[in-house]
Formats: C-alpha cells, sequence, structure tokens
C-alpha cells in the first residue's frame, strides 16, 4: 500500500488496467515469459482474457494447472524484472488532464488487481504524485472484485 493522503471529502478511484493504462500486450508478454521460462506455448486467446481480468496468482494457477510447474512459476515471478514489460503499456489518452483537473478537489486513489508491479508502472508513466493511496491485490485478503480494495 502507497499513502500519501490529504484530507479530503470525496474521493476518485481508479483501476490501472483497462481503465488507466491498456495493458493487454504487456501481460500478455509478461505470462508468455514466465510460460517460455518453463519450456511451455504461448497462450491462447482465451488464456490470455483471463490473465487480463485475474490476479498474478489467479493467472498463474489457471496456466500451470496441468504443469507440475505451478509453484516454480510463482517464485520465478517473484523474482523476475517486470520493468521491461512496462514499456508495452499504453496511458490511456488524456488521463494525466484528467488527473490535474481532479486532483485539487478529491483524493485520488488506485485500486488494482496488480500486486508488486503498481508502484514501479505508476513512477515510470510520472504519474504516481497524483494518488493519495494506491491499494494492490497484495494490500487485500480479497481482490477485486470484491469490494475490500475500495473500503480500505
Amino acid at each position: 500500500m502507497i499513502q500519501n493522503r490529504r484530507k479530503v471529502d470525496k474521493v476518485v478511484i481508479f483501476d490501472c488496467d483497462g481503465v488507466m493504462f491498456d495493458s493487454k500486450k504487456a501481460n500478455k508478454n509478461f505470462y508468455n515469459h514466465i510460460l517460455s521460462h518453463f519450456g511451455l506455448p504461448p497462450m491462447t486467446e482465451g488464456q490470455v482474457e483471463y490473465v487480463h481480468m485475474h490476479t498474478v496468482i489467479e493467472s498463474l494457477r489457471f496456466l500451470f494447472k496441468d504443469t507440475p510447474y505451478f509453484e516454480d512459476a510463482l517464485r520465478y515471478r517473484e523474482v523476475m524484472d517486470y520493468r521491461p514489460f512496462i514499456k508495452d503499456m499504453v496511458m490511456e489518452d488524456g488521463l494525466v488532464e484528467l488527473l490535474e483537473m481532479l486532483r485539487p478537489r478529491y483524493g485520488l486513489a488506485v485500486a488494482t488487481n496488480r500486486s508488486n508491479t503498481i508502484g514501479e508502472v505508476l513512477k515510470t508513466f510520472k504519474i504516481d504524485h497524483f494518488f493519495d493511496i494506491v491499494i494492490s491485490s497484495l494490500d487485500v485478503k480479497n481482490p477485486k472484485p470484491h469490494p475490500e480494495s475500495l473500503i480500505k
């Protein structure tokens, strides 16, 4: 959890993937890299759709369900560098202008199913300073769509 809290009455909460960023290509390349590391073929389109909507643990469990590599894939993911995949993310047009417009009047937050990569994504695109709090899937017991991220 990243915090830079100000006293505000209202908060606008953003998701990362599919709201602030088109990250489908980054997700596809990230998971295909992990699969390739274990000698497995690239994802099918159906698998791409699944991983784009789930946490990294759920996605790896799904991708490695019929293999003996799930635990190894979890460990590999924890030590691999995500930064090369950030270049494959595309920030949505008008996002910076929207954040600049909202920041003086509202608290701004991110609630995302990303795990340890959200901070680096926000820093790379130079928008981390806009947010008062960032909640990742690591900060909650129940990731989205459960409302815990929003309540926290």
